[in-house]
């Protein structure tokens, strides 16, 4: 079944790819023994993931929230990640 997805993903779409490869890039240069690069590979799953609801929910009509989330989701989620997972993994003896 092929679904064609809306001309207002796009803009978002663009942005968010952007964003990806920036941190991808800031956290592969980060010298913190992959501890960044490891949040950021968890951030972009848990990414994936959510861009696969979003547009299987609305491929052809996107609410201003749905590309709101594109947009700005993977930067709230990564920085989100690299104040939390440190702790996690410091709480159960991983760090």
């Amino acid at each position: 079944m092929l679904v064609t997805l809306s001309g207002r993903y796009k803009p978002a779409l663009l942005v968010a790819l952007v964003s990806v490869i920036f941190f991808a890039v800031l956290s592969g240069l980060a010298l913190d023994m992959g501890e960044c690069f490891i949040t950021f590979v968890y951030s972009l799953i848990a990414y994936a993931g959510l861009l696969v609801m979003v547009l299987s929910r609305r491929p052809s009509t996107p609410t201003n929230a749905d590309l709101l989330v594109i947009k700005w989701g993977f930067t709230m989620l990564f920085l989100t990640g690299l104040l939390i997972y440190p702790r996690v993994w410091y709480a159960r003896g991983l760090y």
